[in-house]
C-alpha cells in the first residue's frame, strides 16, 4: 500500500507546528510501519508564500531541513501558480489569487 501526506498551500518547515505536528507524526507512523508500505510527502506550495518573503533564497536550506527530518520518506514538493492568501478566499475572491 502506498501511503501519501499532501499539504496544499502549506509553507513546509523543519520547526514549530508544521515540523512538530505535521512532519513528525507522519514520520513516526513511518516508523511504527510493520507492512513495509511506501510513504510520500507532497507539499503543493504556491509560489509567493511566507517562506520566500521571510527567507528569500535561504528558504531553499528549509526545504532540505524538512527532507532530511522525513529521512527516507520521499519528499517532493511542487508549485502552485498563485500567491499564498493572508486571508480565507471565499467563492467572490478566489478567482482573484489563483491563475488558470
Amino acid at each position: 500500500m502506498k501511503v501519501l501526506y499532501l499539504t496544499w498551500g502549506e509553507t513546509p518547515r523543519s520547526y514549530g507546528v508544521f515540523g512538530s505536528q505535521v512532519i513528525e507524526q507522519f514520520r513516526r507512523t513511518y516508523l511504527l510501519d510493520e507492512n513495509n508500505n511506501e510513504f510520500y510527502f507532497m507539499s503543493f506550495l504556491p509560489i509567493i508564500h511566507s517562506g520566500l518573503l521571510r527567507e528569500k533564497f535561504g528558504y531553499l536550506s528549509e526545504l532540505r531541513k524538512v527532507k532530511k527530518k522525513l529521512g527516507a520518506i520521499i519528499f517532493n514538493c511542487y508549485p502552485i501558480f498563485s500567491s499564498q492568501n493572508l486571508f480565507n478566499s471565499s467563492r467572490f475572491t478566489f478567482r482573484f489569487f489563483h491563475i488558470f
